[in-house]
Parts: structure tokens; C-alpha cells; sequence
């Protein structure tokens, strides 16, 4: 018999399962699914994160360099040739700029 053992807490599940109606996506059949929702809500925070601090930067000191991250980083999402790239990552963006 094998032992689950489970990590993470409620609220992380809760956002996974968030996102997973905000995609709409069928309930999750394997634990794959909820893995790949939960890691793309985490990488969906640092990267809202990243772009808060680059707004800050272009807003309070008019960095050219901030400026131009915020312009590119949609793109790094996107494209699979990036070290950005992440399926699950651009699957959860796509679903939030449908709703917007």
C-alpha cells in the first residue's frame, strides 16, 4: 500500500482551485493537474511581483531598463523557446486576460 503524504496548505489549495474555475477546467482526475495549477499560482505571484516592482521603478525613476521588461515579459511567457516558458503558467495568464 502506498503512503500519501500531503504538503502545502489550505490556502494554496484553495488558489489552485480558484484558478482551476477560473480556466475552467474539468475537476482535477489526477493529482498532476492540481501539482501543475498550484506551481503555476506560485510562479503567477512571483512574476506579479516582479512587474509591481518594475512598475515602481519605471513610475518613481523612469527606468528605461524596468520599462522594457514589463513590455517583454508577456512575450517570455509565451514563447516556448523561453527560459520562462511554463504551460501551466501561460494557461492560467490566457484564462485572467479573457476574463479582463
Amino acid at each position: 500500500m502506498r503512503e500519501c503524504t500531503f504538503q502545502g496548505s489550505i490556502s494554496e489549495v484553495s488558489a489552485a482551485t480558484t484558478a482551476q474555475a477560473t480556466l475552467n477546467l474539468p475537476s482535477a482526475p489526477t493529482a498532476t493537474l492540481l501539482d501543475d495549477t498550484l506551481a503555476a499560482v506560485e510562479a503567477f505571484r512571483a512574476v506579479k511581483s516582479l512587474v509591481t516592482a518594475w512598475s515602481r521603478e519605471v513610475i518613481e525613476n523612469q527606468n528605461p531598463f524596468a520599462d522594457e521588461l514589463i513590455l517583454s515579459v508577456h512575450r517570455w511567457i509565451k514563447s516556448t523557446r523561453s527560459r520562462f516558458y511554463d504551460p501551466a503558467l501561460q494557461r492560467l495568464l490566457q484564462g485572467l486576460m479573457k476574463k479582463v
